[in-house]
C-alpha cells in the first residue's frame, strides 16, 4: 500500500451528517428519494467514483432534513 496513489472523493469531509431531531423540519422525502435514486443510477452506470458519497446520503432516506 506504500506505492498507492490517493484519490479524492466528492464529499466535503468538514460536513458531518447526523440523524434528524424532532425539532428540525423535515424536507420533502419524495424529492430527496428521487434525487438520491438519480445519483444511485449515475453511480452504478457512469460514475462509480461517487458511490461512497451516494451511500452516505442514502442513510438518511427515512427522515431527510435540509
Amino acid at each position: 500500500m506504500q506505492d498507492c496513489n490517493p484519490i479524492s472523493i466528492p464529499l466535503d469531509t468538514s460536513v458531518k451528517l447526523t440523524k434528524a431531531t424532532d425539532a428540525e423540519p423535515l424536507a420533502n422525502s419524495k424529492e430527496y428519494v428521487s434525487i438520491v435514486g438519480g445519483l444511485m443510477f449515475a453511480a452504478c452506470i457512469t460514475q462509480p467514483d461517487i458511490m461512497y458519497t451516494v451511500g452516505q446520503l442514502s442513510q438518511f432516506l427515512n427522515k431527510p432534513t435540509s
